[in-house]
């Protein structure tokens, strides 16, 4: 197992056209604190494959919310050895281990402002984007029985 400390997950502000606000990234970073059934496998961490294939990896805990950044955070848990050993072994070589996590979220859109966030679940990115491509990509299907949209935010962790 490998445990990382507290690394960012969601941010707040104004990425690829749709504003997420602080106050409901706050309210994510809480709900995720106390999950019901609706939200229990959102803490799930997965490693997706090319051929669309999802491998569970671990776990995300002790989310919390910082008003200085508009970053929620939380701890990595990493279950799965052969992976875990897979970043240590980058660490040792290079001296660092880049990744990102990339949520899957639902939201209702009011104008281009992204309310009502409930997280799906998070996947860990080995070879994420940095900078002004912090977020590799935005994706919203509108489903057939709500006002809701999908979306996947990759967040850099360095």
């Amino acid at each position: 197992m490998l445990v990382v400390r507290q690394q960012p997950v969601l941010k707040a502000g104004l990425i690829k056209g749709w504003f997420y606000p602080p106050d409901e990234l706050e309210k994510v970073a809480k709900a995720l604190n106390s999950p019901d059934q609706e939200t229990s496998h959102a803490t799930s961490i997965f490693l997706d494959h090319e051929d669309g294939a999802s491998t569970y990896v671990g776990e995300l805990k002790n989310f919390t919310y910082s008003e200085d950044d508009g970053i929620v955070r939380a701890d990595l848990y990493i279950l799965d050895d052969e992976f875990a050993d897979k970043i240590k072994k980058q660490i040792e070589l290079t001296g660092e281990c880049k990744f990102g996590i990339s949520a899957h979220l639902l939201f209702i859109p009011d104008g281009n402002v992204a309310r009502d966030l409930i997280v799906k679940n998070f996947s860990i990115v080995l070879t994420p984007a940095s900078g002004e491509e912090l977020m590799l990509s935005l994706i919203h299907i509108s489903e057939p029985t709500r006002p809701l949209y999908i979306s996947y935010a990759v967040f850099c962790l360095k």
